[in-house]
């Protein structure tokens, strides 16, 4: 029994984790750390600019940056999962 509790936290303990997941024109779009040269702990304005150009390549008319700049967008962190989430504002109203 003791073995089976051992492996079963060995395969979650090495479950693949993380990742940044943007929602842009109400789909997701997941991305790796690695892809951008990334960390869970990067700062919100690096991941904006890591991922600005990528997401200029789905619609060339869609700036991340400025729209993150003006504060239309924003970024979260779940720290279990170390997902970052970017996403943008509701309107208000």
């Amino acid at each position: 029994m003791t073995l089976y509790y051992s492996l079963l936290y060995y395969k979650w303990d090495m479950t693949d984790t993380g990742e940044i997941i943007i929602t842009f024109e109400s789909e997701d779009h997941r991305f790796s750390y690695e892809q951008f040269g990334l960390t869970f702990e990067s700062t919100d304005e690096e991941v904006i600019q890591a991922i600005a150009p990528q997401m200029k390549e789905l619609d060339e008319s869609f700036d991340l940056e400025q729209e993150w700049e003006e504060g239309n967008w924003t970024v979260r962190r779940a720290e279990n999962s170390q997902t970052v989430f970017i996403f943008p504002k509701s309107t208000q109203g």
